[in-house]
This record gives structure tokens, C-alpha cells and sequence, in this order.
């Protein structure tokens, strides 16, 4: 089954618009990551020096040295780079959370389903779930940001509803309203080698035919 509609926010959609993650807990994210990665390149470079106490004029020691400084200065930059990014995706994520505060409403795209095919990430693309939604239809949901956050957490879910703003341009989540799906086909990449698919998309076919899509 493939339904859309729109609904009045539920409590817990409220509850989580409200509270969202704030800039500080991004930073925080950040920042750790900053100092992890600050701490393995500064301890290398310490061994180096070391080694380069007890080992009189070593070229190669003084090299290593300058290649964990590139590294770190690298890390430095990332640090401040992302930390703009963060700022203006939050920025971003607080206006559209406002607006749906505002108007009250929602948009929902309900699934329900008794088989998925699903193909595992190919670098930072994220997971391609193809759901049998009957009636000769699939639904492909493709994405890092595909997993309930609403709702029970069972994933693949046989049903399902992906909530959005009025104009579908700010996504709230996903809530779980079923169960984990029993029939899951595994795909592979060797059989399956590109998507060229948009991350969401109701499209004419069968699990038989999924091959069809990536030729």
C-alpha cells in the first residue's frame, strides 16, 4: 500500500520540533572528532620526534615530522569548514521546523509492505530499499537518513510513514508502525552496479523486475 496525505502534528512530532539537536550538541560532535583526530596526529608526531632524538640527522624522521603537520593543519581546516556547514544546515533545519510549528500540519507518505529488496551502501550513498507495495508498484527510499525515529525502530519496517512539511521540503522523520519485514532480498553490487535514482520514487514493476531499472 502507497498513501499520501496530510494530518495534524502528533505529540511526539511536536515534542521533537521543539527540542530538535541544538548547535551546541553538533559543535560538541565536531569538536570531538577534532580533538580524536588532533590527538592520533599529535601523538605520531611525537614519536617521530622522538625518534628523531636517538636517530642523529634522519631525513626521512624530519619528513615524517612535516607530514603530520600537513595532516593536522588539514584537520584544523575541516574543523572550521564543517563548523560553517553545521551553522547554516541548522540554521536551515530551525526554519523549516518553525514553519511546521507554524501551520500545525503534515505531510505523510504511509507504506505498507510484505517484501523489500535491499542493496548496502556504496560509499556515502546510504542504503537502497525497494518495498513491494503491491498492485504492480515499488517504492525506492534511498539515503543516509533512512531509519525510524518516530515510532517503534524495527527496520525494514512493513509499514510505515515518512512525515514531512506541507511542502516536503523539511523532513521529520520516519515513524515505524509495524514490524520488521520477514521477506528481505538481499542485492548485490556486482549484479546491480549503478542507481541512478532519485533518494524517493513510486515506479511501475514487480521484485522481478527490479534488474530492469539499472540497465
Amino acid at each position: 500500500m502507497y498513501t499520501q496525505y496530510t494530518r495534524d502534528i502528533e505529540s511526539d512530532e511536536r515534542l521533537k520540533l521543539l527540542s530538535g539537536r541544538s548547535m551546541s550538541e553538533q559543535k560538541a560532535e565536531l569538536l570531538r572528532s577534532f580533538l580524536i583526530w588532533s590527538a592520533i596526529w599529535l601523538s605520531i608526531g611525537l614519536l617521530f620526534f622522538l625518534i628523531h632524538r636517538f636517530v642523529w640527522n634522519s631525513r626521512v624522521v624530519i619528513a615524517g615530522m612535516v607530514v603530520v603537520g600537513f595532516f593536522e593543519f588539514v584537520n584544523i581546516e575541516t574543523l572550521f569548514r564543517w563548523r560553517g556547514y553545521a551553522r547554516e544546515t541548522e540554521k536551515s533545519r530551525e526554519q523549516a521546523y518553525s514553519r511546521i510549528l507554524e501551520e500545525g500540519a503534515v505531510h505523510v507518505t504511509e507504506i505498507k509492505s510484505d517484501e523489500v529488496a535491499v542493496l548496502g551502501a556504496r560509499g556515502d550513498e546510504g542504503d537502497l530499499f525497494i518495498f513491494d507495495v503491491g498492485d504492480g508498484k515499488l517504492f525506492w527510499l534511498h539515503g543516509q537518513w533512512i531509519s525510524p525515529t518516530l515510532g517503534n525502530d524495527a527496520w525494514p519496517n512493513d509499514h510505515f510513514a515518512i512525515i514531512r512539511s506541507l511542502d516536503g521540503s523539511a523532513e521529520l522523520g520516519i515513524r515505524g508502525l509495524g514490524s520488521k519485514i520477514k521477506s528481505i532480498r538481499e542485492l548485490s553490487h556486482e549484479d546491480f552496479p549503478s542507481l541512478g535514482l532519485p533518494k524517493e520514487e513510486l515506479v511501475a514493476g514487480t521484485m522481478d523486475s527490479i534488474r530492469e531499472f539499472f540497465t
